[in-house]
């Protein structure tokens, strides 16, 4: 699906910008009957343009990868994308994270970085208490 970011999109221009990409005949091709929504749709997926003095639009090239219920799940930036990128990323986005993988991740390196502290302190505070015995004794 591609959709358009031109609050005066017509019918006939994403017609041409259709053509001229050769979307697959599958694809929709949308734009907001409002405004308004255009603006909200847009925000929600953290979307932004500029329009240049010859009214030209500068945007970021971006592919926003939605899970089934309209949630954004993240994007592809670029223009060329490697097939499996693209299908990776609509894959992630229809099941989520496997099994909480990411959350997992992240729980390891916190739990790794908690135990290798705990050994580096204990180590000091032994290293400490045997050299005060040292010059006590």
């Amino acid at each position: 699906m591609s959709v358009s970011f031109d609050p005066d999109e017509t019918a006939e221009r994403l017609q041409m910008f259709r053509a001229h990409l050769g979307l697959p005949a599958e694809w929709l091709t949308l734009r907001a009957r409002e405004r308004t929504d255009l603006a909200r749709m847009l925000a929600a997926i953290d979307f932004r343009t500029i329009v240049t003095d010859d009214g030209e639009f500068q945007h970021p090239n971006l592919i926003a990868i939605l899970t089934p219920d309209f949630r954004l799940a993240g994007y592809l930036f670029g223009v060329d994308f490697a097939p499996n990128e693209l299908a990776d990323a609509v894959r992630q986005a229809r099941v989520g994270p496997i099994a909480g993988r990411s959350h997992w991740r992240a729980f390891l390196a916190a739990a790794l970085g908690f135990a290798v502290s705990a050994f580096v302190f204990v180590v000091a505070i032994a290293r400490h208490r045997r050299a005060s015995q040292r010059s006590t004794g």
